[in-house]
C-alpha cells in the first residue's frame, strides 16, 4: 500500500511538471510513459505480458534511456526493477529448476568471454552494454516461472505471444502484396520509429523479393514464426472443443502463409522435420498438415519467382549464401584458435579488421562468442531441458493439455533445427529474449501437466 502511494506522489508530480514545461505532443508520451511505469511496477506480470507481444510485433522498435535500447527489453528492465522491489515477498517462487540453474551456470561463466572480449577485441560499441542485453534475454527463462503462477496466467501469456506474432504477420503482408517488394516495408518501420534506416532499407533492396517485416531479415522472420508456428498449432489441438479453436486455427494458416512468404529455407525445412516428428508421435492431424505443408510446398516452388529462385539456382552450382556458409566452416578453426574464450561481447562475429569470417550455426556461434565451455554449458541446458520437458514421459490418453505442450516443445525443437543452419537464436536481442521464453514456458506446461496426470491416475485408484 505504501508502494502505491508513494508512486501516486510521483506521478502527480511528474504530470504537474511535464504541463508547465513541455508542449502537449511530449506530455502526451510522458504521461503514457508514466501509466506503463506505474502499472509495470506495481503488477510485474503485466510488464511480462506486454514483453510477450511488442517482441513479437515490434521487436526492434527503440527507445532511448541514456543509451538506445529496444521498447521490449526496456520493459524486460522495468519487470526486474519491480521485482527487486518486490523481491522478499511470499508470493514469489525463487525456486530454481535443473534447467534454470544450468542456465545461471552458464550466464556466470559468461564473465570469463566478457573480460577476455573487453581485453583482446578492438571493436567500437560497448561490451557492457552488450553483455546486460544478452543476460537480459536470457532473463525470461527465470521470469517466466518467477511470475506466472497458473494456467490461466500462462495462457495470457502465450496469447499474448501469438497476438504479437499474427498482427506482425498481418501487417508485413499487407504491405507485401503492393508489389511483392520488401521495400514496401519501409515506411512502416519509419512510422514506429526504427533506428538505423540506411542498414534496413539495405537489407530489404537485397531481399526485396522476400517479405519485409518488423524482423527486418527474412531469416529471422522465418526463424521467429518456425518457433512459434508449432505453438499454436499445439494450442489449436488442446481447444478444438472450443469457440477459440476457429480463431487459433486461422491464426496457424496466416504464420504459415508468412513463414512460406520469408523464403527461409532453414526455417522451412525445420518446421517439415517437426511435422514427421509429431506424425511419428501420433499427434492428431499432423498428418494431414505434413502432405498438405509438402503440396503448398511444391506449388509454390512451382509458381512463386522467390522460392524458385532459391531452390532452383542452386541446382548446378552454389548459391552465393552457400558458398559463403562453405567457407565459414573453413575458416572457423582459425577464428577459434584466434580466440579460445570467445570474443565475448563488444561486436558480433567476425571482429573487425581481423579478416575472419562469421558462423551461420547456432552451437558453433557459442564457440565462437562464449568459448567452447560456454558452449558445453548450453548444451547442458538443453539437456537438463529436455529431461524436465520431454513428451513422452507423458499421456496424451488423459488430457488436452498435453497438446499444448508438446507444440511448444516442437517449438523450440524447430529453432534448434533452423541452428543449424543460422545462428540467430544464439545470441540476437529480443529474438533469443523469446526462445528463453517459450523454455520457460515449457517448464511451465510440463509442471501443470505433471501435476493434472497425477491427480488423473489418483482419481482412477
Amino acid at each position: 500500500m505504501m508502494l502505491e502511494r508513494a508512486l501516486g506522489v510521483v506521478v502527480s508530480l511528474a504530470l504537474a511538471l511535464a504541463v508547465l514545461n513541455m508542449p502537449l505532443s511530449k506530455v502526451a508520451l510522458i504521461v503514457v510513459g508514466i501509466v506503463v511505469l506505474t502499472v509495470v511496477i506495481i503488477k510485474p506480470r503485466l510488464g511480462l505480458y506486454g514483453f510477450a507481444f511488442l517482441s513479437a510485433f515490434l521487436p526492434y522498435s527503440t527507445i532511448t534511456l541514456g543509451i538506445r535500447i529496444t521498447i521490449s527489453e526496456a520493459l524486460l528492465l522495468l519487470v526486474w526493477f519491480a521485482v527487486i522491489l518486490d523481491t522478499l515477498s511470499p508470493r514469489l517462487n525463487w525456486t530454481l529448476t535443473r534447467t534454470q540453474k544450468a542456465a545461471l551456470a552458464m550466464g556466470v561463466f559468461s564473465i570469463v568471454p566478457f573480460i577476455w572480449g573487453q581485453i583482446y577485441v578492438e571493436a567500437p560499441g560497448s561490451g557492457v552494454v552488450g553483455w546486460g542485453r544478452w543476460l537480459l534475454n536470457l532473463s525470461t527463462l527465470l521470469l517466466v516461472t518467477l511470475l506466472i503462477t497458473n494456467r490461466s496466467q500462462l495462457y495470457t501469456l502465450i496469447t499474448c505471444l501469438v497476438a504479437g506474432s499474427v498482427l506482425m504477420v498481418l501487417i508485413s503482408m499487407s504491405y507485401f502484396v503492393q508489389g511483392f517488394d520488401a521495400r514496401n516495408f519501409a515506411s512502416f518501420l519509419d512510422l514506429v520509429r526504427y533506428g538505423n534506416a540506411e542498414a534496413y532499407m539495405d537489407i530489404f533492396a537485397s531481399f526485396n523479393q522476400r517479405m519485409g517485416s518488423p524482423w527486418v531479415h527474412p531469416n529471422l522472420l522465418g526463424g521467429v514464426l518456425a518457433l512459434l508456428l508449432p505453438v499454436i498449432y499445439g494450442w489449436w489441438l488442446s481447444n478444438r472443443t472450443s469457440r477459440f479453436n476457429y480463431l487459433l486455427l486461422a491464426s496457424t494458416i496466416v504464420v504459415m502463409l508468412g513463414l512460406l512468404m520469408s523464403v527461409s529455407r532453414g526455417a522451412m525445412l525445420s518446421i517439415l522435420l517437426i511435422l514427421m516428428w509429431l506424425t511419428f508421435q501420433r499427434t492428431p492431424h499432423a498428418k494431414s498438415m505434413l502432405v498438405a505443408a509438402i503440396m503448398v510446398g511444391v506449388m509454390a516452388a512451382l509458381f512463386y519467382p522467390p522460392i524458385q529462385e532459391r531452390i532452383f539456382s542452386s541446382a548446378n552450382t552454389l548459391s552465393e549464401s552457400d558458398s559463403l556458409r562453405i567457407d565459414e566452416y573453413r575458416a572457423f578453426p582459425a577464428a577459434v584458435m584466434t580466440y579460445p574464450l570467445g570474443i565475448g561481447f563488444k561486436t558480433d562475429p567476425p571482429p573487425p579488421g581481423s579478416e575472419l569470417l562469421g558462423i551461420s550455426n547456432l552451437w558453433l556461434n557459442y564457440v565462437y562468442k562464449i568459448g567452447v565451455v560456454g558452449m558445453l554449458l548450453f548444451l547442458l541446458v538443453l539437456r537438463s531441458w529436455w529431461k524436465e520437458v520431454a513428451p513422452s514421459e507423458y499421456s496424451h490418453e488423459e488430457t488436452d493439455n498435453f497438446f499444448l505442450h508438446q507444440g511448444v516443445v516442437a517449438g523450440i525443437l524447430a529453432a534448434l533445427l533452423t541452428g543449424l543452419v543460422d545462428h540467430y537464436f544464439s545470441f540476437t536481442y529480443v529474438l533469443c529474449g523469446i526462445f528463453w521464453m517459450l523454455i520457460g514456458i515449457s517448464l511451465l506446461t510440463a509442471k501443470f501437466l505433471h501435476v493434472e496426470q497425477t491427480s488423473a491416475v489418483g482419481v482412477k485408484e
